[in-house]
Formats: structure tokens, sequence, C-alpha cells
């Protein structure tokens, strides 16, 4: 008696936590897939594209500071990329609304500086590369391309 009691509050459980969810979401079309664009170069107007260009170094310095401090550095290359190009994206996004060149530092992005990277990962160089290489090869894209562009 027990175990078929058991059996039926399994069963329950089951149904109310994925069978119900999955019907749900099926029947709102939440299956849908959409294909994922590379980041792209921005183009646009001279004074605006010096934010995004890769010699850029204070824009790709912050950038690697924010990779450092939102993202363990063990994940996959592809990861960081994305968050490096994420973080790019957003502090472009933050600087043209601002009206400002310059990297904006309180944009609401965890940053870590090069003294709190060193102190997170001490000597381990393998490490800090990977998030560098990350920065670099990511450097001047961002998914943010101003309305007039689009």
């Amino acid at each position: 008696m027990v175990k078929k009691v058991l059996g039926v509050l399994v069963g329950y459980v089951l149904l109310a936590v994925i069978v119900i969810p999955l019907l749900v979401t099926a029947i709102f079309g939440g299956f849908r897939t959409e294909a994922v664009t590379e980041a792209k170069n921005l183009f646009g107007p001279a004074d605006y594209l010096q934010i995004l260009r890769p010699e850029h170094t204070e824009l790709e310095e912050y950038v690697q500071g924010v990779v450092s401090a939102e993202m363990p550095a063990l994940f996959p290359m592809e990861a960081l990329k994305a968050q490096a190009v994420a973080a790019r994206t957003y502090q472009v996004r933050k600087m043209e609304e601002a009206g400002s060149d310059a990297v904006l530092y309180d944009v609401g992005q965890a940053y870590a500086d090069t003294a709190a990277q060193k102190e997170k990962w001490g000597a381990l160089r393998r490490i800090r590369r990977k998030v560098s290489q990350a920065v670099e090869e990511t450097a001047g894209k961002s998914w943010y391309m101003r309305e007039s562009q689009s």
C-alpha cells in the first residue's frame, strides 16, 4: 500500500514538474530556435568607430577587467569571447548614451583591475592569458549597432 501511494505521489510530482511545463512551452511556441549570427564589426561615422578600434586600449583593458570579474577563466574560450563581446557592447552603448568617448567605469558591470586580477589568479599566467586572448580575438566587435545603421 505504501509503495503504491509513493508511486502515485512520484507520478504526480513528475507530471507537475516536467510534463506540464513542457506542454505549456510547446503550446506557446517556446521551442522555436533563432539562428545566432556572428558578432559584427560596427560600421558608422569615424568618430564613433574610434571607440571600437582594437587600438582603443582603455576599452579593451576595461573589457578584460569585466570578463575577469564576471566569468570564471576556466570556462571554454568561446564563452569567454561571448562575454567579452557582451561587455564591450554594453560599455559602448553606455558611452554613446552619455555622449562620451571615454570608458565609463560605473555602468553596472563587475570590474577587476590588473591588481585584482593578479590577486585572484596569482602566478597563474596561463589563466590571465586565456582571458586576454578572448578579449584580443574579439577586439572591436560588438552586437550594438546604431539605429541609423540597421
